[in-house]
């Protein structure tokens, strides 16, 4: 009998976690909290984990796995277990917008534009998710988000800059023997448009090198760094010369 009662002590005990004390984390006017907890007889700690719920407004996100804010922690996109992500607004609760999994923050450009990254599509077991999308989300008082696409296909963009006003610079990477690695300015009144392309390969690398930088008129420049990047130098294009 005593041997049954402690057995069942221990499925009991075993079916159980212990929590540790929460930690709270300020996103803004939100309330971010972090639970860990632990199986009560895995000394070890193999079998613990985290749990993260926001709190905005009076609303609750269960399961959040990031939350990218806006600098002035105003918005953020929000992340959940089930792969999903929302961009929420941190001082109601309100979801202003929800997107398909795999959606990631590229930038905040200030509190008034969200850029975020996705793959284009799924193209099965044997690839997994290639391409990119590209967006570019606008904010105004008392108006719906507006948005618009940056980029759609099949080549990676590993660079991106939030510039003066409302424009934007992106790098699309090339594909050997095929399209060159480019760079591209996107404004509200013009959409995307090519600004240059670039020569050639990148010596001793490949288009994560890239930077971008703007100039005092406002117009986007780029550059490769030099590896090994302790050196700090950053180069331009090289231009043909003219005959």
């Amino acid at each position: 009998m005593r041997h049954a009662v402690f057995v069942m002590l221990l499925l009991t005990v075993g079916g159980c976690r212990r929590k540790e004390t929460p930690r709270i984390e300020k996103v803004g006017p939100a309330e971010l909290t972090h639970q860990r907890s632990c199986e009560w007889l895995d000394w070890e700690n193999n079998s613990c984990r985290a749990d993260s719920v926001l709190r905005a407004g009076e609303v609750r996100f269960e399961q959040v796995t990031f939350v990218d804010a806006s600098p002035g922690k105003t918005r953020a996109l929000v992340g959940q277990l089930r792969g999903a992500s929302s961009l929420v607004d941190l001082r109601t609760g309100d979801t202003l917008l929800r997107f398909s999994p795999h959606t990631s923050t590229r930038a905040w450009c200030g509190d008034s534009r969200l850029v975020v990254s996705s793959p284009l599509a799924d193209f099965g077991s044997s690839q997994g998710f290639l391409g990119t999308t590209l967006e570019v989300f606008g904010f105004a008082k008392d108006a719906a988000p507006q948005r618009a696409v940056l980029h759609r296909g099949l080549r990676a963009v590993p660079r991106m800059s939030c510039g003066p006003g409302d424009s934007l610079a992106f790098i699309v990477s090339g594909t050997r023997g095929e399209a060159p690695i480019e760079l591209y300015q996107w404004s509200p009144k013009e959409g995307s448009k090519l600004l240059d392309t670039w020569a050639g390969e990148i010596e001793n690398g490949d288009s994560s090198d890239l930077d971008i930088s703007w100039d005092s008129s406002g117009q986007p420049r780029w550059c490769a760094w030099v590896r090994p990047y302790s050196v700090n130098r950053c180069v331009p294009p090289v231009r043909p010369v003219a005959r």
